[in-house]
């Protein structure tokens, strides 16, 4: 009986404390699994090419052009090295990049031929279009628009020996692509081609009373850039 007795009030304790520990025990769970953040904001990273942007590129520029001396015409064939400054915009739209973009570059000599003649660009600009397609942070592009390029060409001649050296405008249009990957929200890496056509240009002053004319032919420009993107939202 006394046995009996003292069961009862341990079932009866026993059931007493879990009823108290197992409203703790959810209230410790629910501590430790906290509900899953709302997904509502939440949405992929993607990179904005909209903007104004600075760059300069290093390019190796190669020609397959002719030089016409009084009767005498000189094929000129050759590669030189460039570098050019640049500086464009961009505007977004979805995963369509559209904008404009100029550049401005000095070259070494191109081309010499094996009577002296040298050609070589003092300078060249262009103007261009630019449209292309986003995937996050790599964009592929094409490109064109104007050109403009001071030429110049040089001769040995005369008696004594001297060097005769003479400079003119050319005009000209340039097609391209290339393909940029932003690096970070700033810094953008690039590489491209451009293919450009210039106009001959007819009176260089070669040898006194000798003129020329330079045909640049078909130029070619394979670059290397970086590209600095201002944030213009701030």
């Amino acid at each position: 009986m006394c046995t009996g007795l003292v069961m009862k009030k341990f079932m009866f304790l026993l059931a007493f404390a879990t009823a108290i520990v197992a409203p703790s025990n959810s209230v410790f769970a629910a501590d430790i699994d906290a509900p899953p953040p709302p997904t509502d904001d939440l949405r992929p990273a993607s990179y904005d090419w909209s903007g104004i942007y600075v760059g300069a590129a290093l390019s190796g520029n190669c020609v397959d052009g002719s030089a016409l001396v009084d009767i005498y015409t000189y094929p000129l064939e050759g590669c030189g090295a460039k570098i050019s400054g640049l500086a464009g915009m961009n505007i977004q739209v979805d995963q369509t990049v559209f904008g404009f973009e100029a550049d401005f570059g000095m070259s070494n000599k191109l081309a010499e031929d094996k009577n002296n003649i040298s050609i070589g660009l003092k300078n060249i600009t262009t103007v261009r279009a630019r449209a292309g397609y986003a995937m996050d942070n790599v964009l592929l592009y094409g490109t064109g628009g104007y050109a403009y390029a001071n030429g110049n060409v040089g001769i040995w001649d005369g008696v004594p020996l001297k060097y005769n050296y003479a400079s003119k405008v050319h005009h000209g249009w340039t097609v391209g692509a290339g393909m940029e990957y932003a690096v970070t929200d700033a810094w953008r890496l690039r590489g491209e081609y451009m293919f450009t056509k210039l106009s001959d240009s007819d009176k260089y002053n070669l040898c006194g009373t000798c003129t020329g004319n330079i045909d640049y032919g078909n130029m070619h420009d394979f670059r290397i850039g970086a590209v600095y993107a201002f944030d213009w939202a701030h």
